[in-house]
């Protein structure tokens, strides 16, 4: 299940109202989500995104992913409090060296999902499985990346519309190249 600490729904949203909110309410509160969700034994695993969801004013998912404080701590605090589920650390974690901190400052951390940063310059983290596990791995170079995906979008072509999913194709790949000289002429 892929949730956040919490939400807004018992107190208008406010920085000063959040910052004075009981920290042991709000992480009782989202131990009962836990618990509950978990109740019948089908979900054992959590990603967890270390923000509350504004859902009292307007704000937009932009806003929705920068204004409520990250709170790392409450995701630690359940790793600890319920070692019988896994829990990956969702948001806020932009590197592998921000990755790396985050699983080294809390060892029964399962994983750190990385969306955005990842989307924006996917080459940056060619190299995820050897510093962050130690697994021997050599990237190939950028356009042998690109020849493969080549295939993989011709694949998928064939099984799906081209003129429906091409734009989906070619938007997944073009920041393969990002921060590099001529980059759009790849």
């Amino acid at each position: 299940v892929k949730c956040r600490i919490g939400t807004d729904s018992q107190q208008h949203f406010t920085q000063a109202n959040y910052a004075a909110l009981d920290q042991e309410e709000e992480y009782r509160q989202l131990c009962q989500f836990i618990e509950t969700v978990a109740s019948n034994g089908v979900v054992t695993d959590f990603s967890v995104h270390a923000r509350i969801a504004v859902l009292t004013k307007t704000f937009s998912p932009a806003d929705n992913r920068k204004i409520p404080p990250l709170k790392y701590d409450l995701v630690r605090n359940l790793v600890r409090d319920y070692p019988e589920f896994t829990f990956t650390l969702n948001t806020g974690v932009e590197s592998l060296s921000q990755a790396k901190e985050q699983l080294a400052s809390c060892p029964g951390l399962n994983g750190v999902m990385i969306g955005r940063a990842w989307a924006a310059d996917p080459w940056a983290f060619a190299m995820s499985d050897q510093l962050v596990y130690g697994t021997p791995y050599s990237p190939k170079n950028r356009l042998q990346v690109l020849m493969d995906y080549g295939r993989h979008a011709d694949a998928e072509e064939a099984v799906h519309d081209p003129v429906k999913i091409r734009r989906w194709i070619v938007k997944a790949i073009v920041p393969l190249f990002a921060g590099e000289p001529n980059s759009k002429g790849y």
